[in-house]
C-alpha cells in the first residue's frame, strides 16, 4: 500500500521514460497507464512515452492520464520493418500532426490491409515527421539504414543465453559505431518482478515472445547501474555513451510535441444534393422532412409520436448531430 508514495531517492533524475508497453500490447505487455504515472510521479518523471506493438489503441487514454497528471505525453508505436534480410521491430514516435498521421498509416497497413511489415519507402515519405528508433535487439547491425535517428542503447537481459549473447554481440556493434545511441529501454511490466506474470499470459495464451526479467519501468539510476555491468570494470567508456544516449532522449522529447485535438468536434457535414437544395433550405428541414416520410413509409400516425418526436429532435439538435444522422441516412441509402 506505501509503493510510490513520496519521493524516490535516486542519484540521477529520471526526467523521462519513452518505453511504456501496456496492457494494450495484447497478450504481451502488463499494466495500467495510472499505474504507470503514479511511479512517474513517485519519480519526479515529467515526460511519458507509449510504444505499443502494432497498436494505437492506448492513445487517446495515455494523453488523457497524462494531462490530468501534468505529464507530456508523447506518441509512438513499435512496428515490424521489412529489411533486407529479415523482418525486424523499430519504433515510431510522432513530431507533430504529420507524424500522428504516419503512425495511423502504419497501423492501417498492419491491421487493416493486414501487412507483416512496413516498407522503408514509406518510413521514408513521413521522415521528416516522426522519430525512427533501430531497436538491436531484433535488428541486425548491418541491416542499419540512414534513415534511422539513433539506435536504442538497450540494457535487456534475456533469460536464455544463447539469445543474449547474439544480442551482446550485435549491441557491441552499434556501441563501438559512431550510430548515436538514445536512452530507451522497454517496460512490458511495471516493476521486475512482474516478470513472471507475463510469462503466465503467454502460457495461457499459447503465445510466446523471448523471455527476460528486466523490462520494466526503470529510473535513470537502475538504467545506469545494468549500462555499467555491460563494460568491464576499467572500462570508463560507459559514462560518455551514457550522456550521450540521454540528451539524445532529452531531444527526441523536445521535438514530440504531438496532442491529439479532443475539443474540437470532427463529424463533418452534410452535403445536400441538387434536388435537396431546390426544395430545402437548411439540413435541420431536410431532417425534418426525412422523419415524416419515415413514419409514413412505416404506416404510423405522426400525432401518435408528436411528444415523443419533439424530445428527440430536441436532443439532437443540442447535440449538434443532424448532420451525422444525414450522412448516416445517405450511406444507407447508398
Amino acid at each position: 500500500e506505501l509503493i510510490y508514495k513520496g519521493e524516490a531517492k535516486q542519484k540521477l533524475p529520471t526526467k523521462s521514460f519513452l518505453g511504456i508497453r501496456s496492457g494494450y500490447e495484447l497478450g504481451n505487455g502488463l499494466g495500467k497507464y495510472s499505474n504507470y504515472i503514479k511511479k512517474a510521479k513517485f519519480l519526479g518523471t515529467e515526460s511519458l512515452g507509449i510504444c505499443e506493438k502494432n497498436t494505437l489503441a492506448g492513445a487517446l487514454s495515455f494523453q488523457k492520464e497524462c494531462k490530468k497528471n501534468d505529464i507530456k505525453s508523447i506518441i509512438g508505436m513499435t512496428i515490424p520493418i521489412q529489411g533486407e534480410s529479415c523482418i525486424y521491430d523499430a519504433k515510431v514516435y510522432a513530431k507533430n500532426f504529420q507524424g500522428w498521421l504516419a503512425l495511423l498509416r502504419f497501423n492501417t497497413e498492419l491491421n487493416v490491409n493486414e501487412q507483416k511489415s512496413i516498407g522503408l519507402d514509406l518510413i521514408s515519405y513521413y521522415k521528416k515527421d516522426i522519430y525512427f528508433i533501430a531497436d538491436p535487439k531484433s535488428m541486425p547491425y548491418e541491416e542499419f539504414y540512414h534513415l534511422f535517428d539513433f539506435y536504442q542503447l538497450d540494457t535487456v537481459k534475456f533469460l536464455d543465453e544463447e539469445k543474449d549473447i547474439e544480442f551482446l554481440n550485435n549491441l557491441e556493434k552499434f556501441i563501438k559505431s559512431d550510430i548515436e545511441p538514445i536512452s530507451i529501454t522497454d517496460s512490458f511490466y511495471l516493476e521486475q518482478e512482474d516478470f513472471q506474470t507475463r510469462e503466465f499470459v503467454w502460457v495461457f495464451l499459447k503465445k510466446f515472445d523471448d523471455g527476460t526479467d528486466n523490462q520494466y519501468f526503470k529510473s535513470k539510476t537502475q538504467y545506469a547501474k545494468e549500462l555499467i555491468k555491460l563494460f568491464e570494470k576499467s572500462d570508463t567508456s560507459w559514462v560518455k555513451l551514457f550522456k550521450e544516449a540521454v540528451k539524445n532522449e532529452n531531444e527526441l522529447v523536445e521535438g514530440c510535441n504531438f496532442i491529439y485535438d479532443t475539443d474540437t468536434r470532427h463529424l463533418p457535414k452534410y452535403k445536400m444534393n441538387e434536388e435537396e437544395l431546390k426544395e430545402f433550405d437548411s439540413n435541420e428541414k431536410l431532417f425534418l422532412h426525412l422523419i415524416k416520410l419515415g413514419l409514413k413509409s412505416k404506416g404510423l400516425k405522426i400525432e401518435d409520436y408528436v411528444d415523443r418526436l419533439k424530445e428527440e429532435i430536441k436532443v439532437l439538435k443540442q447535440g449538434d448531430v443532424i448532420d451525422y444522422f444525414l450522412s448516416q441516412y445517405d450511406v444507407m441509402k447508398f
